[in-house]
């Protein structure tokens, strides 16, 4: 026995063919004595085992995941079963494809209630439309096997074991159902090519440390069947290289990123040398063009309308906004032109703004709008459950509402739910929506304003949304003049942060009581240090006359009234001390009109005040 191609196949003296990979082999057998021979040809498939299963769906044979081509329509079809009848002819189908090395064939079957049974028989033919077939096996149905869906004896072809599948079936006795088919068979796939190399890219690489780049890499030849690569550092404690080739510089030096495929393990280089990063100059650009210079004595700073730049030492860029920077020095507990210092990573910058009692304040100042979220109240609202509320405190002013919830920070408003403020806002000029991404998307949203509390939804709606998309947001522009908002829910859940603008021009108004707290506050904030150093100077004497005399009548008689011990003292201890106006003296009684019955009272007024006022006392009567 001879083979000519013995790379695809061999073959034993005793006949034993062997296949070796896909391909052609001519085999001959030549008689040792005389001259008679023969030949075969041999074709050597790469297959792979697979399985394919068709589900019957109608009498056609109709079948998931591919039709099957009737040869014979069943008798019917009963929920996921083919029905085959007595006395009809029988019923037979062909296959959507051919098979190759067919394995097996199995069905799923079983009879009626009546007990019918019946025959199947399964054929090979070459082309789908041939009339000529080889039957390769058959079974049989019986009525013992009862209703339940059962699996059929597997055929196995024997000799010819590839071509289409047409199978025939006969029912004997009332009624037999077929409910599947499936092919175990071998399925020819291409030979694996092999990797013959590997290019890494780039060849060569600089980088400083801290730095990352990404190696690629490109595998020979380009239809290889098995292009897995490892990537490796040679020197890790140079830079080290992840299981996709992103390298990433360590420290100083050089070393080699090496890729290696998994199919023959071929390598390539590339050359990497590692810089010691750079030192930037630091630097931190602060923009204050937004940032509010004028201010109420007391008010809390707009520190997130200022924006600043930072460029650390290692070139790094933070994008910051003044709630990131340190107020050192400078706050509005200071009257006047007041600078502000900031500082962040050692690097200053500084603004100066001006800050007025409320006293000698007036004229028009822009509310900053007001976002209220789910995590925004005080109590805080429930996290899992819609519950009612009649005083939810968020910034300085009262809330409430019907079937609220925190949903991931925002503001949750059931079916059927609301939400109010209680407490009045500055002039409202709109309210703005944001709605959570992934959360109902046609909530329907009625809203109403008034200038008092809203406490039901009777009346026409001043706007009604009926879209809540996520990821978008919705505006409503609020009437003129309105101080009080409502929205009611309906339909579909809201889940959404509020965004209040105010009317910009809007007045700050305050009450007497209000002022006199505010000046009393100032008064004490402003003397506290001289009064500590004894020098008490008359410009800042004249400038609390200037902001006292600027109040309301009402206020100013608070002050006269109602002013705390402390500041009683250290009032008339700068009268007395250094013989300023008592500008406190305008026909009111009290405080500052009677100084020697005053001093009567020093070594009270001493032992309860402490030691350092009791020295400027002390010094302020010998002056």
């Amino acid at each position: 026995f001879v083979s000519n191609n013995e790379s695809v196949a061999t073959i034993s003296s005793a006949g034993v063919v062997t296949a070796l990979k896909s391909g052609i082999a001519t085999i001959t057998a030549s008689a040792k004595v005389g001259t008679k021979s023969d030949t075969v040809t041999i074709n050597v498939l790469n297959v792979t085992n697979a399985t394919e299963t068709y589900y019957f769906k109608d009498q056609y044979w109709g079948a998931t995941p591919a039709n099957w081509t009737s040869v014979k329509d069943a008798f019917g079809y009963d929920t996921n079963r083919v029905q085959v009848t007595e006395g009809a002819s029988g019923a037979s189908a062909t296959s959507p494809k051919s098979f190759t090395n067919i394995q097996g064939i199995t069905f799923g079957v079983s009879s009626n209630a009546s007990k019918g049974a019946g025959t199947v028989k399964v054929y090979l033919k070459e082309t789908a439309t041939s009339t000529t077939k080889t039957e390769v096996g058959s079974f049989t149905i019986s009525s013992t096997g009862g209703t339940t869906r059962r699996e059929s004896p597997t055929i196995v072809p024997s000799i010819n074991n590839s071509g289409f599948i047409q199978f025939e079936v006969i029912c004997s006795t009332n009624s037999v159902y077929i409910y599947d088919i499936k092919i175990d068979y071998q399925e020819v796939v291409p030979d694996p090519v092999a990797v013959t190399g590997v290019t890494i890219n780039p060849k060569t690489l600089s980088l400083t440390v801290g730095e990352n780049s990404q190696a690629t890499f490109t595998i020979a030849p380009s239809n290889a069947t098995n292009k897995e690569v490892t990537f490796s550092s040679l020197n890790t404690s140079v830079a080290t290289v992840t299981s996709d080739g992103l390298i990433t510089a360590v420290s100083e030096g050089s070393t080699t990123i090496r890729v290696t495929t998994t199919d023959g393990n071929k390598t390539d280089d590339l050359s990497l040398t590692v810089s010691p990063a750079p030192v930037y100059e630091p630097y931190l650009n602060v923009d204050f063009s937004a940032f509010k210079k004028n201010y109420i004595f007391g008010e809390d700073l707009a520190l997130s309308s200022i924006t600043a730049e930072h460029r650390a030492s290692n070139g790094t860029i933070t994008n910051l906004t003044g709630t990131d920077l340190t107020l050192v020095s400078g706050s509005t507990k200071e009257l006047g032109v007041v600078p502000l210092n900031f500082s962040y990573d050692g690097l200053t910058a500084s603004v100066n703004i001006t800050v007025t009692n409320v006293g000698s304040y007036t004229g028009a100042v822009a509310k900053d709008p007001l976002t209220i979220k789910g995590d925004s109240f005080a109590p805080a609202i429930s996290t899992t459950t819609d519950t009612n509320y009649s005083s939810l405190s968020a910034s300085g002013y009262t809330f409430a509402g019907v079937g609220l919830r925190n949903l991931d920070s925002y503001i949750m408003v059931y079916t059927s739910g609301h939400f109010r403020n209680v407490s009045a806002l500055e002039t409202i000029k709109s309210l703005k929506l944001d709605y959570k991404t992934g959360g109902s998307s046609d909530s329907v949203q009625a809203f109403r304003f008034g200038t008092t509390e809203i406490t039901s939804a009777s009346g026409a709606a001043h706007t009604t949304l009926t879209s809540s998309a996520g990821g978008t947001s919705a505006t409503v522009n609020a009437p003129a003049g309105t101080t009080h908002f409502r929205i009611d829910v309906s339909s579909k859940n809201l889940q959404a942060n509020i965004t209040i603008t105010f009317e910009s021009g809007s007045t700050y108004t305050f009450t007497a009581a209000e002022q006199a707290a505010a000046y009393e506050d100032y008064f004490m904030a402003v003397t506290h240090e001289e009064c500590l150093v004894t020098d008490v100077k008359l410009t800042t004497w004249n400038h609390l006359k200037t902001e006292f005399d600027a109040m309301l009548p009402e206020a100013q008689n608070l002050i006269r009234t109602t002013a705390s011990v402390e500041f009683n003292a250290r009032y008339n201890i700068i009268v007395a001390g250094y013989g300023y106006t008592n500008f406190l003296v305008s026909g009111g009684t009290g405080l500052g009109r009677d100084l020697k019955n005053f001093e009567n009272k020093l070594p009270i007024l001493i032992m309860g005040l402490g030691l350092p006022l009791s020295v400027c006392f002390y010094i302020a009567l010998k002056k």
